[in-house]
């Protein structure tokens, strides 16, 4: 019978450095998917918060064509900024698709200030986050990512 000769010098990992392996990586995944997760939240907040931006520039157009500016108080909808041409469609940033432009309740709002300065305030709604309420808009003027609250 022949035997094999084992040497000592064989090349390979044992269990230990393995698991030693496997316990590494657990942690640097542990550490690195919460980081990705809220960068991926930070960056549909500054998606949500700009399309709000554009969505108060669009009724600003809006309410100077359409001479509101002289009335008290008086508000816009999504779907009437889309549907009329002042707005192409947003892009929700959590479903990645079209936001509806038939009455998802967001609006602007413009105030009469004091003088002959105009309040614009906004209610927009996405699927998973939202600006205000229909009841409360928030102030753009004060607008900011603490006001972006999940659904």
């Amino acid at each position: 019978m022949m035997r094999r000769r084992v040497s000592l010098d064989e090349s390979g990992l044992t269990l230990i450095e393995l698991l030693a392996v496997v316990v590494i990586l657990g942690i640097i995944s542990a550490i690195a998917i919460p980081i990705t997760n809220s960068v991926i939240q930070e960056s549909r907040n500054r998606a949500f918060l700009s399309n709000a931006m554009v969505m108060k520039e669009a009724a600003t157009v809006y309410f100077r064509e359409s001479f509101i500016l002289s009335g008290q108080e008086t508000s816009v909808n999504y779907g009437q900024l889309v549907q009329e041409g002042y707005l192409h469609p947003f892009v929700d940033p959590d479903t990645r698709e079209r936001m509806p432009d038939d009455g998802n309740g967001s609006f602007v709002r413009l105030e009469r200030g004091e003088g002959s300065q105009f309040i614009y305030s906004i209610y927009m709604r996405g699927t998973n986050r939202h600006i205000g309420t229909d009841t409360a808009p928030v102030q753009i003027d004060e607008l900011d990512y603490e006001d972006i609250v999940s659904n």
